[in-house]
C-alpha cells in the first residue's frame, strides 16, 4: 500500500507512506491502519483520493472521524440518471427521517427505528398518486400505502452516487492517477513486482529502501528544474544540494536563490508540509 502526495504546485510528489500486507489482506482493511500511520508521522492529509476496492461505507467514516475526506468511487451497480434515488429527498442526517420528497411533499409519517437501524417513511396517498414522478420514485406501494424504507449507509451512499456523477468530481479525481504512475515506475524501475524472498518482515525490508530511493529520484528531479529555472548549471547544483542536506556547507544558486532553501521546501519532512491532498493505491 503506498501513499502519495497529490497537491498541485508540488514539483516533487513524494511518497509519505508504506504499508506491507499479506496477500491475502483486503484492500479495504487497509486504510485505517494506513491513516494512523501517516498521522503518527505528521503527514495525514485533509483530502485522501483512493480507488474503489478502498470505498466502502466504513472507511469513510473511520477516515471522518480522522479528519480526513475520503473520496473514492461507491462499488456496485451506477446510478440511473433517469431514477430518483434517497439523495432526492430531504433527510434529517441527526434523525434519519425524511422531511419532504422529490415532489416536495410532506410524508404522513417517518419513523427510524434503532434497533433496525432502518427507517420507514409512507407518503401521502394522494399526494403520490398526483405526483408526475412517481413511476422513477424509490417509494414502492405496499398494502395499499405508498412506503420508503432505507438506512444510512443508503442514504450515504446515495449521496456519493450523486456527487460523484458530477463532472467536477470527474476533474478532482483525475489526481488520483498520479499514485498509480508511481506504483507501476516502481514496479517497472526498481523490481518491486518480483522481489525473491518471503516473510512480511524481508518484504519491508525490499520495498522500504525502493521506496525511500524513489523519493530521492523524485527530489533530485524537482532540484534540477529548479536549478534550470535558476539558470544554474545542473550537476553542480544538485551536488551542492545534497552535501547541503548533510549539513556539510551552504551554497547558493543564481547568486540570489539558496539551495539549502529550496530543500527546505522539498525534502523529509518538510516535503510533506503542503500536504492537503494525497491518494493511495495498493
Amino acid at each position: 500500500q503506498l501513499a502519495q502526495t497529490c497537491v498541485e504546485g508540488n514539483a516533487a510528489q513524494l511518497i509519505t507512506g508504506v504499508e506491507v500486507k499479506a496477500a491475502h489482506e483486503s484492500d479495504q482493511e487497509a486504510l485505517a491502519p494506513m491513516l494512523d500511520e501517516l498521522d503518527k508521522q505528521g503527514r495525514k492529509p485533509e483530502l485522501l483520493y483512493a480507488d474503489q476496492g478502498y470505498g466502502r461505507d466504513e472507511n469513510v467514516q473511520a477516515a471522518a472521524q480522522r479528519g480526513v475526506d475520503l473520496q473514492s468511487p461507491v462499488s456496485g451497480h451506477e446510478m440511473d440518471a433517469t431514477k430518483l434515488s434517497l439523495d432526492d429527498f430531504v433527510i434529517d442526517e441527526q434523525t434519519e427521517t425524511v422531511t419532504r420528497c422529490p415532489n416536495g411533499c410532506e410524508p404522513a409519517s417517518s419513523v427510524a427505528d434503532e434497533a433496525t437501524g432502518r427507517t420507514r417513511t409512507v407518503m401521502r396517498t394522494e399526494d403520490c398518486r398526483a405526483c408526475p414522478c412517481v413511476a422513477e420514485c424509490p417509494v414502492h406501494l405496499a398494502r395499499g400505502k405508498y412506503v420508503l424504507i432505507h438506512r444510512p449507509l443508503q442514504r450515504r451512499c446515495a449521496q456519493r452516487r450523486a456527487e460523484q456523477a458530477t463532472k467536477a468530481f470527474a476533474e478532482h479525481y483525475a489526481l488520483r492517477a498520479g499514485v498509480e504512475s508511481t506504483n507501476s515506475a516502481l514496479k517497472r524501475c526498481t523490481g518491486l513486482a518480483r522481489l525473491r524472498t518471503r516473510g512480511l518482515a524481508r518484504m519491508r525490508m525490499g520495498v522500504l529502501p525502493r521506496c525511500a530511493g524513489w523519493n530521492m529520484r523524485r527530489g533530485v528531479a524537482a532540484l534540477k528544474n529548479r536549478a534550470r529555472q535558476a539558470g544554474t548549471d545542473l550537476a553542480t547544483a544538485v551536488q551542492t544540494a545534497l552535501r547541503a542536506c548533510l549539513g556539510r556547507e551552504s551554497a547558493t544558486c543564481a547568486g540570489s536563490t539558496t539551495l539549502p532553501g529550496l530543500i527546505a521546501r522539498l525534502w523529509p519532512p518538510q516535503a510533506f508540509r503542503p500536504h492537503r491532498q494525497a491518494s493511495i493505491a495498493a
